[in-house]
Order: C-alpha cells, then structure tokens, then sequence
C-alpha cells in the first residue's frame, strides 16, 4: 500500500488536539520528489518561525526526510518542536 507524508503545526507535546486541519500541509508522496517537497515545506514553516530546529539537527531533519533509501520522516519529529510529520496511507 502506498503512503504519503503531511506536516501539521502542533504544541510542544505534539498531542493529536492541536493538530489542527487548517493547520496541515498537503500530502507528500514517499518518492524522491514527495520526500524533497515536504523537506522544502517544512524549511518554509522553520524560516516563518512557527517551529523551531536546533541548528546542530537541521542537518538531522533534512537527512530524515530526504534520504528516500535510508531515511524516514518520522523520526525527524524528535528534532522539531511545535511540529510534527504524520504518515498516511494514499488509497
């Protein structure tokens, strides 16, 4: 089953209340371009200050998110505070 990628803005604890829809990015699929689009949204939503990337993990997050052979969305979630990537399955 193929899956996609989707950012939301969230609080701190990153709890599923404050995941908000109007608050979400589209879908990104799990392909080279997907994974590369969602990295640039998630750079966008850092550069207009609505999370914060420690600078010693932006490296982290990129790798991550971009890496289509060996990385995994998801565990970027550990370096971003006030977001959080979700994976959903594209029927």
């Amino acid at each position: 089953m193929p899956y996609g990628y989707q950012f939301y803005q969230c609080d701190a604890d990153k709890s599923e209340k404050s995941m908000l829809p109007r608050d979400a990015s589209p879908i990104f699929s799990n392909t080279r371009k997907g994974r590369r689009a969602l990295w640039q949204y998630v750079k966008d939503t850092y550069a207009d200050d609505y999370i914060f990337i420690a600078t010693a993990d932006r490296l982290k997050v990129k790798k991550c998110i971009i890496d289509l052979d060996n990385g995994n969305p998801l565990e970027a979630n550990q370096y971003i505070d006030n977001g959080c990537i979700l994976e959903w399955e594209i029927l």
